[in-house]
């Protein structure tokens, strides 16, 4: 079967840091933690490295409205 190739828009989704308002968040490692099944990343803000954990890995794809 052969394979298609379509263009498609896409946005990348950053999540900014409330407390310096100068870096984003980037993962720490990809490996989640998972407390009481619910998994969370821990990431670093690139600007002042506060630690935050989040549901979802950023930065992420948006596509039509859906993660990726």
């Amino acid at each position: 079967m052969p394979r298609i190739k379509r263009p498609i828009e896409a946005h990348k989704v950053e999540y900014v840091c409330e407390q310096c308002t100068a870096g984003v968040y980037r993962l720490t490692s990809k490996t989640p933690v998972t407390t009481d099944y619910i998994y969370k990343w821990q990431h670093r803000c690139t600007n002042c490295g506060k630690l935050l954990n989040f549901t979802v890995p950023y930065p992420l794809l948006e596509v039509d409205g859906q993660t990726l």
